[in-house]
Parts: C-alpha cells; structure tokens; sequence
C-alpha cells in the first residue's frame, strides 16, 4: 500500500518552543509543517517501509479487508498501478441535483496517470496528474465504478510530481481557517458535484430560473475557500451576504489589476 498519510495538527504554546520543536521534527525533503515520524519514534529496522507492490505482498501478505470486493479490486488495481508507475482507465461519474449518477466526456471513461491514494474527512481520493492540463486532479474513490490497468507508464512529469505528493496534500487537503459565515452559492450544473462534495449529501440545492442552481452552506471566508471557489471562476459566485460579496468582488479587482501590472 502507498506510504502516503495526511494529518492536520494544530499547536498551541510558546511560538519559539513551537518553531523549535517544527523545525526538529520537519521532513528534510518538503520542510516547516511536515512531520518526520522517523525522527519522532524511529522505527525498527526489521519492518518493512516502502510501498507494497504485488511482489511484496506475496512476502508480507495483505491485511486490507475491505467488506465491498469491487472497492477492494478497485484500491488493489490502483495501488499496483502507483507501485509499478502504470497510467489506468477509469469509469467515474458525478451527480445530479437530484443525486442521480451521471457521466461526462465519453461516458464517463478517463485514461489517468495515478500518483497517490489519500484519505482525508473520511474519504479516499485517487490523485492522477493530467499533462495536458499541467496539473493534478482528484477522484473520489467511491465514485470510481471501474478500473482497469494498462501496460503504459506514466509521464515524467507524473513521477515527479509523486515524490511532491505531500506538498500537494497540504496545500489542497487542509481546514479552512476564517470566520464562518452561511453564504449563498449560483452555480451551473457542472458544479453540483462539488458542491455534494465540498458540503455534503445534505445540501439542499435548488433550480433557478436562468438553468443555473443555488444553495445555502456555511463557510469560513479564508484564502483556503477563497481558491477554492476562484478554480470555477464563471461557473460559480456569491451572492449573499453582502459582506462576502463584497470581499469576493474586491479579492477580482486585486487579481486583475496584479495582472494587468505584470503585463
């Protein structure tokens, strides 16, 4: 199984004896805000630490057990493919307003270059990277219906960003921070899984009358939801409370006027 975990810690004390302690106890490789559980409690040289590929878990057996045998095959097969650094074919789908499964682009059928399985608020995430796009994506395990292996390696650029997994979960996978305010989100249609997804099954999304939809949810307004939201520029905006709509309004002059300096 990939070695990849993400937690998040918060301290409380003294900020010199906090710097102290992170920079004690950071992973040389990534830096401050990493932890190097070696350097906290080593581990003993007779266990085995590296990934577990098919070869190993011939000689170290494999303790998952998953109840679901799909989901099981589906976590094997991705785990091999990041072990052996092989691109995949998914089968994912997404939800409707009505949280009836739909799929997209070609049925739903995406060849993907796998980097890392990750858990994070009780749910796993498959991270491939996508050359065309020069960036990562995020599937969620349970929406994958099937997987099937190929015989064709990732990119070059995938391999490194594998090494660079950890950097990336921080970034992406972390809680918000901020005050927290209910705000009304109008959003298209291709929006609703997100919203599912960053909110809950629970969120009560209802239809517009231009073909877009809105919904109520509680944020906290800090730069973690701001890039969050800013990702679907023109597919999604505030709309109330007044103070969040203007603090979105003011974040867009800020962006194009740096751009309009850089040029």
């Amino acid at each position: 199984m990939p070695n990849h975990v993400t937690n998040i810690i918060t301290y409380k004390g003294d900020r010199k004896q906090i710097a102290e302690m992170l920079e004690a106890i950071k992973n040389d490789e990534f830096g401050i805000g990493t932890v190097d559980f070696q350097k906290i409690i080593p581990m003993p040289d007779d266990i085995y630490t590296g990934d577990l590929g098919s070869k190993e878990r011939e000689l170290y057996g494999d303790t998952v057990k998953p109840t679901n045998e799909c989901i099981y095959y589906t976590i094997q097969t991705l785990e091999e493919a990041i072990c052996e650094k092989k691109k995949v074919i998914i089968h994912y789908f997404h939800l409707n307003e009505r949280r009836e499964k739909v799929y997209r682009s070609e049925n739903g059928i995406h060849t993907v270059e796998p980097i890392a399985l990750v858990y994070n608020n009780d749910r796993y995430y498959l991270i491939c990277y996508n050359p065309k796009a020069d960036r990562n994506y995020n599937y969620r395990l349970d929406r994958i219906k099937k997987v099937e292996p190929l015989n064709k390696p990732i990119s070059s650029k995938a391999k490194i960003r594998s090494r660079n997994v950890v950097k990336y979960n921080a970034k992406v996978f972390k809680m918000y921070g901020g005050e927290s305010v209910k705000v009304t989100l109008v959003f298209d249609a291709r929006m609703i899984d997100y919203i599912y997804e960053k909110f809950g099954m629970d969120t009560k999304i209802r239809p517009c009358e231009d073909d877009s939809f809105t919904a109520n949810v509680e944020v906290q307004l800090s730069p973690t939801f701001w890039g969050w939201l800013f990702q679907f520029t023109g597919q999604m905006r505030i709309t109330a409370p007044e103070t969040a709509v203007q603090q979105y309004v003011e974040m867009i002059q800020k962006a194009l006027t740096a751009e309009l300096q850089e040029e």
